[in-house]
């Protein structure tokens, strides 16, 4: 459903303006008939002057005939702006407009803009305020520059309080909070990306940590000087004693089988002494 107006502020004429248009209008049309003249009577046609004849009626036309229209909604601000060639119309929501504030010719821009759109009357006379608003789902910010009554001004700061016709700091503050990323309904993907960074880096963090306290101490440090201890003397093990055999007692009959092969390679065969007194008698 289409949402109805509130309000509907319209381009002023100024009387100076159409003075100065008239002006330049009247000394275009002497600039042509003194063409039409010329060709009248060489029966050429000088086409660089028609050529500038024609940038000049177009640049005036489009500047005389341009005019903006603001349309205070329920939820948005619609500005529309018409001209010899086309018509703008843009649709702004209350809840990205950051702020209005005076405009003024800066040598060197505080903010960066993404889009300006002049989109007031030339031949309006009043003054100037530069309408600052979020574009969706991007980090930027564009500005609309317009010139309304008095009336619509009143009637939009009904709408956005403590916003429209304030200081120039006060409406970049809000800009910069836009573009900083700190605005989450509008920058989750760019929020989702910090975040994954930062459990990146704590993760990362945690991991060094561990692996220092898990580092062996450092080998080229001064050993501390052991404590001495008292040395006493160890108790005999009793049980130990009982149970194993004396060595000597191992020894013995191994000693005793490998001398007695020795003693009987050593001595002669002697007859026993029974055959020994058998033999005598014989």
């Amino acid at each position: 459903m289409k949402e109805e107006k509130i309000f509907t502020d319209r381009s002023e004429i100024h009387r100076t303006y159409m003075c100065i248009y008239g002006t330049l209008g009247i000394c275009l049309l002497g600039y042509l008939a003194m063409t039409v003249r010329y060709i009248w009577n060489t029966h050429q046609l000088p086409w660089l002057d028609i050529f500038t004849e024609v940038l000049l009626f177009l640049f005036l036309a489009s500047t005389a005939m341009a005019r903006s229209t603001y349309e205070l909604h329920d939820k948005e601000l619609v500005v529309i702006s018409s001209s010899l060639f086309r018509t703008r119309k843009l649709a702004i929501p209350y809840s990205a407009i950051d702020g209005a504030f005076h405009f003024k010719v800066e040598p060197i821009k505080t903010i960066a803009y993404r889009h300006t759109y002049r989109m007031y009357g030339s031949m309006d006379k009043r003054e100037i305020w530069s309408l600052v608003y979020n574009m969706p789902n991007t980090d930027k910010v564009s500005r609309v520059l317009m010139k309304a009554s008095e009336e619509f001004w009143e009637e939009f700061e009904k709408r956005l309080p403590g916003r429209i016709r304030v200081s120039q700091e006060e409406v970049l503050k809000h800009a910069y909070y836009h573009i900083s990323g700190a605005d989450l309904k509008k920058n989750r993907n760019r929020a989702k990306k910090a975040a994954a960074a930062a459990e990146a880096a704590e993760a990362a963090e945690d991991a060094r940590t561990i692996e220092a306290d898990a580092r062996p101490a450092d080998a080229s440090a001064p050993a501390e000087p052991a404590a001495p201890q008292e040395t006493r003397p160890a108790a005999p093990d009793t049980d130990a004693a009982e149970t194993r055999p004396a060595p000597a007692a191992e020894e013995a009959p191994a000693q005793e089988e490998a001398a007695r092969p020795a003693e009987e390679a050593d001595t002669p065969d002697t007859p026993a002494p029974a055959e020994k007194a058998s033999e005598e008698k014989k």
